[in-house]
């Protein structure tokens, strides 16, 4: 069932769409995990690099553990993509790399499979909070680079705006089929009464027409 603020999915569909999304989310966090490890293996090992592995190894347990528990109701969905989301801050608050921000991509991408307004919306306020605490931290320690701030600012925004409009547009198609469908419905209903009307008219003068035979 669809209606303007929520769609409302089947075990069928959260199946569906966590096989879709988990995938994505796991290759994600994999990446972030392995690029971490390498970077405390070849270098000097700081408290930031020693969190930000931990969280995405916490952030995969977590994931999966949604994904193979609860991977037919809604509390997957919501549990995928706090893990995911969960990461992702640490990354943009602990790590320096200028494509950090970049990860978001693929995760609210990912968010529109579940067809959750408000599961989307809450991803990217948070996401737009961490880059927001990133630019300000990089402003206080000095590292603030203004080209790599307008390029990832940019795509982040497009981003935001490209998943929110494609999950509006997704759900406005399924608010016009589901009213094509009730439209018909209600005309083949008043089709059928009509047809019964005739047949019962038709028994009746024919009834009539015995009686006075």
């Amino acid at each position: 069932m669809c209606t303007k603020e929520v769609f409302v999915m089947t075990k069928q569909q959260y199946r569906r769409a966590n096989n879709v999304v988990y995938p994505v989310v796991m290759v994600v966090l994999g990446y972030i995990a392995v690029i971490l490890a390498a970077a405390i293996a070849t270098s000097d090992t700081t408290i930031a690099l020693l969190i930000q592995f931990i969280v995405a190894l916490i952030a995969m347990v977590v994931v999966t553990v949604g994904f193979l528990r609860l991977r037919e109701v809604k509390a997957g969905s919501i549990v995928i993509m706090a893990g995911a989301t969960a990461a992702y801050v640490v990354l943009m608050i602990l790590n320096t790399n200028a494509f950090t921000p970049f990860y978001a991509v693929p995760i609210l991408g990912a968010s529109i499979a579940y067809l959750n307004r408000r599961l989307t919306a809450f991803g990217t306020i948070i996401m737009g909070i961490s880059f927001v605490i990133r630019l300000i931290i990089q402003i206080v320690n000095g590292s603030f680079a203004a080209e790599n701030t307008l390029i990832t600012g940019l795509v982040l925004i497009l981003t935001i705006l490209a998943s929110v409009r494609a999950l509006h547009i997704v759900q406005q198609f399924f608010d016009e089929n589901l009213e094509e469908i009730k439209r018909q419905a209600y005309e083949q209903e008043e089709d059928a009464i009509m047809k019964q009307e005739t047949a019962h008219a038709i028994i009746q003068h024919f009834n009539d027409a015995s009686e006075s035979v």
